[in-house]
């Protein structure tokens, strides 16, 4: 998010912090099964399968850099195993 407005400095002219770009890679795998006549299934997924640091969106600051910046950052890696039992 950027506005104008909030700048408090009148010469000042420089760009806002541009959130650089990054790559989010996810994993999922799921396996059938039949367990005495009941479809199940057993599943792995893995969100952020490269650990990417990264930004969902934030507030550009006073100097306009990452220092100032002030924003959420993406999850971290994260892991589900489970098990599903369908009706």
């Amino acid at each position: 998010n950027f506005e104008p407005s909030r700048r408090t400095n009148a010469d000042d002219r420089s760009q806002s912090y541009r959130i650089p770009s990054s790559f989010i890679a996810d994993l999922h795998i799921q396996y059938p099964l039949q367990l005495h006549g009941i479809a199940t299934d057993l599943f792995f997924t893995c969100n952020n399968l490269l650990n990417a640091r990264f930004i969902e969106r934030g507030d550009d600051g006073a100097r306009h850099d990452l220092g100032s910046f002030r924003g959420f950052w993406g999850a971290g890696r994260t892991v589900q195993i489970g098990f599903r039992i369908k009706f």
